[in-house]
């Protein structure tokens, strides 16, 4: 019996991401930039990504790749406010775990 296992990668799964938020918010937010949520392997699906208004406010979402869905936005940013939620509201001091 064969393991059909596959494994998505970070890449992979930020390769994707633009197309999400193209599909999500167009028309109302630019997509600025993202960032994996931490550098555990088994966060490898989630992101958080920050986007710009056209009256020049900024949101902060998370994302969540395996299931295609932006989560935990906060809105009418400075963006410098954004940045900070970008690394504050994370796992990115999170030291990678061993199995």
């Amino acid at each position: 019996m064969s393991d059909y296992t596959t494994t998505t990668t970070m890449a992979e799964y930020a390769a994707a991401l633009p197309a999400a938020f193209a599909a999500n918010f167009a028309g109302r937010f630019d997509l600025i930039g993202f960032r994996p949520m931490s550098a555990h392997q088994s966060d490898a699906h989630l992101f958080v990504v920050i986007g710009e208004r056209e009256d020049g406010t900024f949101a902060k979402w998370n994302y969540n790749a395996s299931a295609g869905g932006f989560f935990g936005g906060h809105y009418d940013l400075t963006l410098r406010r954004a940045l900070d939620l970008c690394v504050e509201d994370s796992y990115a001091s999170r030291a990678a775990e061993r199995s």
